[in-house]
């Protein structure tokens, strides 16, 4: 049996093939669509995951007529837009957003962010809890379930279930 791995006609035509090197490839397809990505973190760096986020469309850069292109979440503020009938979603998940923006056509986009209430900023002078302060937030509803159900009893003496 004869091995092939030192055949000098195989070597030769690897040799070729590395110094000619392959034909460039082509196809008859479309470009890939643009794409806008969004990456979204707080002042310390920290990814922050937004609550509400809308893409907007302008045809001059003041942007005096916004026109709403993408909707995620439920944006309630006053600076939001009103959202008219289905809009499509981008995607979005945790702090990053991607939006196919092959059909639109404005020269100009803007962002309305709506952040989560988590993220805010925390106030310096707010006291911490204390440690009887956790036990006493399971103990007290039970607690007060006693004298509620008493009222209750006495206002409606029918049996009735808690």
């Amino acid at each position: 049996m004869r091995n092939h791995v030192f055949d000098p006609v195989v070597l030769i035509a690897a040799l070729a093939i590395f110094l000619v090197g392959a034909p460039p490839a082509s196809a008859n397809v479309a470009q890939p669509p643009e794409r806008m990505a969004f990456e979204f973190f707080d002042e310390a760096g920290l990814p922050l995951i937004p609550e509400s986020l809308q893409l907007v469309g302008c045809q001059e850069q003041e942007c005096q007529t916004p026109v709403l292109l993408f909707q995620e979440g439920i944006c309630n503020d006053p600076g939001c837009l009103p959202a008219r009938g289905k809009i499509r979603m981008p995607f979005c998940s945790e702090n990053f957003c991607r939006v196919d923006a092959y059909t639109f056509d404005y020269p100009h986009y803007g962002l309305i962010l709506l952040p989560a209430l988590y993220s805010l900023p925390e106030r310096p002078n707010l006291r911490l809890p204390r440690f009887y302060h956790f036990p006493l937030a399971v103990i007290l509803p039970v607690l007060w379930s006693i004298p509620v159900a008493a009222l209750v009893y006495w206002l409606h003496p029918y049996p009735t279930h808690f």
